[in-house]
């Protein structure tokens, strides 16, 4: 029997949407990258400048908070560019100018005049790296089944994952090399190389295969009580990651660990590593097992993990041994996972069902949106963990 899968005009489709994906995916590896550069050498450099090390934890908050004030109206941006590939094509050639210009700002004479131009220059790219991501996440969506979506949310997660990874090293080792310039200048030639790639086609699974029945806006989505939970799930679990990162080092500089820098940044990438491998199988999972569980059991996994991390008074038992930390880590990877991508999945069917009945709203009817609800939760939560962390807490133990 002839199946539309043996058409080679299909199977040649399936390769071109492949690489779609393959380029989303390697978009925002390279952006991720980027804004994670830093962290090795600009806190000390600009200590050396004469800027405080509030001002210092300002400006690397200062691009989150503008990505997340932008985010929301990323989708009335793709719908006055055409199409969401414009969007990314121009957020990747201006994050490359945005790297080079960066590389620039240690000229600037005073501790005034730098801190307000790598502030102004984290700003711009704050708003561009909103629009970016955003259409990214639309492009992956739109290049894929609605059955496979959660897949190709999983390829590009990874990717981030492993961006967000390699960018310290990368920047580390190159100021080493070259000095201040060297990693913006590094990181503007890669995004710019993306750049030129998304000059070649860039086809979209919905491009003309489904007639529109009409754009679904965010409110619409939003007050869909499924994708309101879904949104107040992901942004816990972005936030639990993000909240252990000003609270691990003091914790594990202390007894009964007493661990050096290099060690405890082994167990951030134990956290980081893992996420990056399990969104490759949370899709999978979510077919087999059904999203929902997956959901679930990757918030109640969060609580779990929250339980033994301290280890809780509650868990006496529980061996406070660098071995334990690095399980701990581990199951937090895999947890965040569970409810990232499954809930992608979850968003995206709550929206093609949203008209009732037998219709079935085609992707590129709520791609946009969709994509800007989740980049926000997820910039939400990660703006919000190292808040709560620095907040009333401190007065706390950490367990």
């Amino acid at each position: 029997m002839y199946s539309k899968t043996d058409d080679p005009g299909h199977v040649a489709g399936q390769i071109f949407l492949c690489r779609s994906i393959l380029l989303v995916a390697v978009a925002t590896s390279f952006s991720d990258m980027s804004e994670s550069l830093l962290g090795p050498y600009y806190p000390s450099y600009a200590q050396e400048k004469g800027v405080s090390i509030a001002v210092i934890g300002a400006m690397f908050s200062l691009e989150a908070v503008v990505a997340l004030l932008i985010t929301p109206l990323a989708p009335i941006v793709m719908e006055r560019a055409g199409s969401p590939v414009n969007v990314l094509r121009a957020g990747l050639f201006c994050q490359a100018a945005l790297e080079l210009v960066w590389s620039f700002t240690n000229r600037v004479p005073g501790t005034s005049g730098f801190v307000a131009s790598c502030a102004a220059v984290r700003a711009v790219q704050g708003l561009v790296l909103g629009l970016t991501e955003t259409a990214a996440a639309s492009v992956a969506m739109r290049s894929a089944s609605q059955e496979l979506v959660g897949d190709a949310v999983g390829y590009v997660e990874a990717s981030r994952g492993i961006g967000a990874m390699i960018g310290p090293v990368v920047g580390g080792l190159l100021f080493q090399v070259g000095g201040y310039s060297a990693p913006s200048l590094f990181s503007a030639a890669m995004l710019f190389a993306v750049g030129m790639w998304t000059l070649c086609p860039v086809p979209l699974l919905d491009a003309g295969a489904t007639p529109s029945v009409g754009i679904v806006r965010k409110r619409e989505l939003l007050r869909v009580p499924t994708i309101a939970v879904l949104v107040v799930f992901m942004v816990g679990a972005m936030l639990s990651f993000s909240f252990l990162e000003p609270t691990l080092q003091p914790h594990l500089e202390t007894q009964p660990y007493n661990l050096q820098s290099s060690t405890i940044g082994l167990l951030f990438a134990v956290v980081a590593l893992t996420y990056a491998c399990a969104t490759l199988v949370a899709a999978p999972l979510a077919r087999r097992v059904g999203a929902h569980v997956c959901v679930v059991g990757g918030m109640v996994g969060l609580g779990l993990v929250f339980l033994l991390i301290g280890p809780s008074p509650l868990l006496p038992f529980v061996p406070k041994t660098v071995w334990m930390f690095a399980v701990v880590m581990f199951l937090c990877g895999v947890a965040v996972a569970l409810v990232s991508v499954p809930s992608e999945v979850l968003l995206t069917r709550a929206a093609a069902g949203i008209r009732g009945g037998q219709i079935q709203v085609p992707t590129q009817d709520f791609a946009d949106n969709i994509s800007a609800i989740s980049t926000f939760a997820i910039s939400l939560g990660a703006i919000l963990g190292p808040l709560v962390a620095g907040g009333p807490l401190p007065s706390m133990s950490f367990a």
